[in-house]
């Protein structure tokens, strides 16, 4: 996501590396619940899950950053755009669908072909899982947010126009949009009879995967980010770095101490941009510091990797154990987490050197090429008597 757009513009380093830590917060949180059930999920961690939110605010803000042209986006650029958008996404999404597979093709022998199992093995690998109820999480359940992504990409290029025109109408609209999902998403919990929306129960577990993945109910948190690229653009953003800083501290200091008192819907639903907004201020405003290195640039650049693969390296770590280790890594839960969680980073980084980038390149190329090339000239007859074949 901070590779140069169509423009060649400078490379947001700094929000890169932002994308390694959101992406660690996720697999703590995962691997945390996996690995340590019977340890609470310290303060703090336990909103694990909105490192999500992060991602779906800061891909509205590169996506603009990148390919925003005097207020429009710029329709010559459309199908490559749309090119570059599924060579960024559907290599590694593919490739974590084929290293889950073996335990896809194991809950199909333990439970039988089901419905919900053959519309996920259709719609997953198109990114359509999102849509379906109770198709979501079949297949690495990570991968539910790649439906979203791919819907944020298809309504990118319309949004830009208006999130350039009136940037902070935009986000207004962006924010009642959310307050409205909010409320709907209460009253859809309560009808269905509440609880804890990460623990649902059978009764609860589809209107819970209605209100955490459905699209349409997270497209505030990526309009939001569109329109803070405008803001900052015409320099009415706030942009001294020590006050988004310190703004950002101090919302994540609120949502530790207050989150448990907050309406579950609000959090699962973009409530948490509240912190997210200021970070990816502050990283975009930031020139040079740790956030520049090049060790967490390339780490960011991974994150993509390490967010599809940290769930299947978990069923690899757990069947390795169980088949060949009996239990030796059960026994020392700390150790099983680091261990996989070493193992998530490792695989990530590879996939990212060894799959994502050069798939990308190759596409990208590719498509380049084709678009370039003459079309060879055809003598009208032959091409109407050739139709008419």
């Amino acid at each position: 996501m901070s590779a140069p757009g169509v423009h060649g513009v400078r490379s947001l380093d700094e929000l890169t590396s932002l994308r390694f830590f959101a992406a660690a917060l996720v697999l703590v949180y995962h691997y945390w619940r996996s690995y340590l059930p019977g340890i609470p999920v310290p303060t703090g961690l336990d909103l694990g899950f909105a490192g999500v939110s992060f991602f779906f605010v800061l891909s509205g803000f590169i996506l603009a950053y990148n390919y925003e042209s005097a207020g429009t986006f710029p329709r010559h650029e459309l199908r490559r755009y749309r090119v570059a958008r599924l060579a960024r996404i559907w290599p590694v999404h593919l490739l974590a669908i084929l290293a889950f597979l073996p335990f896809f093709a194991a809950d199909l022998m333990r439970h039988g072909v089901t419905l919900d199992r053959v519309l996920a093995a259709i719609a997953t690998p198109l990114a359509l899982q999102a849509w379906i109820p109770g198709v979501a999480t079949v297949i690495n359940y990570p991968a539910w947010s790649i439906s979203t992504e791919v819907f944020f990409y298809a309504l990118f290029p319309f949004l830009v126009a208006p999130a350039f025109r009136r940037p902070g109408a935009a986000i207004f609209v962006a924010v009642v949009f959310q307050f409205a999902v909010w409320i709907v998403h209460a009253l859809i919990w309560r009808q269905a009879g509440g609880g804890d929306l990460m623990a649902p129960t059978a009764a609860t577990e589809a209107a819970a995967d209605f209100i955490r993945y459905f699209p349409i109910g997270r497209l505030g948190e990526f309009v939001l980010g569109v329109a803070l690229l405008a803001l900052w653009r015409e320099g009415r953003a706030p942009s001294d770095r020590h006050t988004l800083l310190a703004a950002a501290g101090v919302a994540a200091l609120g949502l530790v101490l207050l989150h448990h008192h907050l309406p579950q819907e609000a959090l699962h639903g973009g409530g948490t941009a509240i912190l997210w907004v200021p970070l990816i201020l502050y990283g975009g405003s930031e020139r040079g510091g740790i956030l520049a290195d090049p060790r967490l640039v390339f780490l960011g650049k991974a994150s993509f990797a390490l967010y599809l693969f940290h769930v299947p390296v978990d069923y690899y770590a757990r069947t390795i154990d169980k088949h060949f280790l009996h239990g030796a890594l059960t026994a020392h839960p700390v150790v099983f987490f680091a261990v996989s969680t070493a193992v998530a980073l490792g695989v990530a980084c590879l996939v990212h050197v060894a799959v994502e980038e050069p798939a990308r390149r190759w596409i990208m190329n590719r498509h380049d090429r084709r678009s370039t090339e003459p079309v060879p000239h055809r003598d009208p007859a032959l091409a109407a008597a050739t139709l008419g074949s």
